[in-house]
């Protein structure tokens, strides 16, 4: 039996006016990595790359950074897909430095090392010797933890295939003449020219697919927009080409950009957010609901001709059925593999010397203490 997908708003009643993303997702294209857009060695960045084991301390590192500076300066959290209570990340976005975790599935190295990025090396807080003896039972957690990602990834490879058989049906409907129209007024009004520059892009996710089912980060929204509009989309299809156009519009005048890729299909666009205009534009629909009361909304029906969709209504509504079923399976085998990954985190646990670890992330906050004075 098909269980109804949950969608859980990680945000809590406490941290409502954190700024929180996604930068890597199981998707249909397999783990969808974000990561190497977060800083820019070529752009003055500064990053901390930590190396260490599951359970042993990283994501509290991270926190540790986040608690210690984010009462002077803006902070970004980057949050683990596979387990939203952990972090993949802090971006002090003000200061172009940012504490990565560098393992596996998301591999950061060093392009130039110590120029611009150091390794925090967690591996000097465990005892080898008590790891080596649970070797076996190690290699067979992770190897399980690994086919398990593997098999959920494989249903989410369905999706992918699924959704490009719809999204045709969808592009042949659509009026591009009339959609980009309407981008372009809606630019126009909202977005007046601030600077004869460019402006810039940074990807990141709203929301990821993971044990618990679609997570998402829709508070982010409210921190960063005075205004926000919904667009009604339940194909996507058109949803993403209207914020390419308005992307294209914002960043033509002088607005640097947040662009929020769906974290199952990968380069989708699913929402834009432009923090300098208080603004956002946020896909909703049966999954993605609106941010909170008061939006303004944009029905993409608008741009669609009916009759040509209407000889498709029976192949496009199983596509929906078998998607939900897909991506309810792929959320099982995260879970099998979030409750393997906890029983592998226990050896490291017992192995760590977290004191050490504490003087580490001390060191790390001295560290970027110095950068900053």
């Amino acid at each position: 039996m098909i269980k109804k997908k949950r969608v859980i708003d990680c945000m809590s009643d406490t941290d409502k006016n954190a700024v929180r993303y996604f930068v890597g997702s199981n998707s249909s294209c397999g783990f969808f990595s974000l990561f190497s857009d977060v800083y820019d060695n070529r752009d003055g960045w500064r990053a901390f790359l930590i190396k260490g084991g599951p359970g042993s301390g990283k994501s509290t590192l991270m926190k540790k950074v986040a608690a210690r500076f984010e009462e002077r300066f803006p902070v970004e959290y980057l949050h683990c897909s596979s387990d939203p209570d952990s972090l993949d990340g802090v971006v002090l976005p003000d200061l172009k430095i940012c504490v990565m975790d560098a393992t596996a599935p998301h591999v950061l190295e060093p392009k130039y090392p110590g120029a611009c990025e150091n390794i925090i090396n967690i591996g000097e807080c465990w005892d080898p010797e008590i790891l080596r003896r649970c070797s076996g039972e190690i290699i067979a957690l992770a190897e399980e933890c690994s086919a398990l990602h593997r098999a959920a990834q494989s249903y989410l490879k369905g999706c992918g295939i699924i959704k490009r058989d719809g999204d045709r049906y969808y592009a042949e409907a659509v009026n591009t003449e009339k959609l980009a129209r309407f981008a372009q007024r809606l630019s126009r009004r909202e977005l007046p020219k601030i600077s004869d520059s460019p402006g810039r892009q940074k990807r990141r996710m709203l929301s990821a697919y993971g044990p618990q089912g679609l997570k998402y980060f829709s508070e982010t929204v409210n921190v960063l927009s005075d205004r926000v509009y919904c667009i009604q989309d339940d194909s996507g299809v058109i949803s993403g080409q209207l914020l390419g156009e308005i992307r294209r519009c914002a960043i033509a005048a002088g607005y640097d950009v947040v662009s929020c890729m769906s974290p199952l299909f990968g380069e989708v666009t699913e929402h834009l957010l432009i923090p300098s205009a208080g603004l956002s534009l946020v896909t909703v629909n049966k999954f993605l609901k609106a941010p909170r009361e008061g939006c303004r909304c944009i029905n993409t029906r608008r741009f669609l001709d009916a009759q040509k969709l209407y000889g498709h209504k029976v192949r496009i509504g199983f596509n929906k059925k078998a998607l939900t079923a897909l991506t309810n399976e792929a959320g099982g085998q995260m879970l099998l593999a979030k409750q393997t990954h906890d029983l592998l985190e226990r050896y490291y646990v017992s192995a760590m010397d977290f004191e050490k670890v504490e003087r580490l992330g001390n060191g790390l906050c001295s560290m970027i203490e110095q950068i900053i004075a």
